[in-house]
């Protein structure tokens, strides 16, 4: 007489079966084996992206088409946005981005542009010294004119030869002693050119400090120029001149040049012509210290706004 299986028995081959179905759903399934160059190490068996897979590396080249979001990525000494890939990106290069995070927050340590929303940045420019640079920045500039920082320009430097500025700049100079070779040091040549140092130099008499912007004359003539007619509106704000008693001028102009230029906090010595010669009229000096100068300022007649 057949015996039917008991209740008891068809529950254990239920369970056994289903431990057998799980065991085998959820045994890893392999993937295909590919091997990628450009990540970086090279490795087998990982695709990026994968929700099953994390890759611990870093990636050489990384082309993107389309949106790309990620949650947390570490770069390590390559483009951020490169122009050269696409030119209509911004060119940004870095050695020192972090993280960028899902929500398109970055964390940026050192950064190298050669602008940044329009200021030019003087550092990065092609050139052997402070004034090749400078005028660089000067010829990347606008007809109508641009910040030039030069900030980044600091510590002891020196130009061979005269540096010509013949757009409506303003360069802002960090902490820098800078020896002008050039006759003149710096020829203005455009209206409307503002030099500023970071800070007011005048509270000391003979050196304004280690963190003044220093201009020193290298050679016989004028440390700054500006000579042409109708290129009115110079500038000069928190510099010291030291014409080293070899220069001529700390600024030179002349009766038939520009007029109408601005003077404040500057510390002017040793000049063996004039310290601060505005011959043109309408110049205005102002918190200012000239001295030990062959002749401290040469001024114009006709009209000035303010000395003192």
């Amino acid at each position: 007489m057949q015996r039917r299986p008991t209740t008891r028995s068809t529950l254990i081959s239920i369970l056994v079966l289903l431990a057998v179905l799980f065991a085998i759903l959820a045994a890893p399934v392999a993937l295909a084996q590919t091997t990628n160059s450009d990540i970086l190490p090279a490795t087998t068996g990982k695709r990026v992206g994968s929700p099953s897979q994390r890759f611990d590396g870093y990636f050489r080249n990384l082309n993107i088409t389309g949106t790309f979001d990620i949650p947390g990525l570490t770069v390590s000494g390559h483009p951020v946005i490169d122009s050269s890939r696409n030119g209509d990106f911004l060119s940004l290069k870095t050695n020192s981005v972090t993280r960028i995070d899902g929500s398109g927050n970055a964390t940026l340590g050192s950064v190298t542009a050669t602008s940044v929303n329009g200021t030019i940045m003087a550092d990065s420019q092609a050139g052997g010294d402070f004034c090749a640079k400078i005028s660089a920045a000067v010829s990347a500039a606008p007809a109508t004119g641009a910040i030039i920082n030069a900030v980044g320009l600091s510590g002891t430097q020196s130009c061979a030869s005269t540096l010509t500025i013949s757009k409506p700049v303003t360069v802002i100079l960090g902490a820098t002693v800078l020896t002008l070779n050039g006759n003149p040091g710096i020829n203005i040549t455009s209206k409307g050119v503002t030099l500023e140092g970071l800070h007011h130099v005048t509270a000391g008499v003979t050196t304004s400090g280690a963190n003044a912007s220093r201009l020193i004359s290298g050679a016989s003539g004028p440390l700054i120029q500006n000579l042409t007619s109708g290129n009115d509106g110079t500038t000069l704000t928190n510099l010291e001149l030291d014409c080293n008693s070899v220069g001529t001028f700390g600024f030179h102009t002349s009766r038939t040049g520009a007029a109408a230029h601005i003077f404040r906090g500057i510390n002017v010595h040793g000049c063996t012509t004039v310290g601060v010669e505005c011959l043109g009229g309408l110049c205005d000096l102002r918190q200012s210290i000239i001295h030990n100068n062959a002749q401290g300022i040469a001024w114009g007649s006709d009209g000035y706004r303010g000395l003192g």
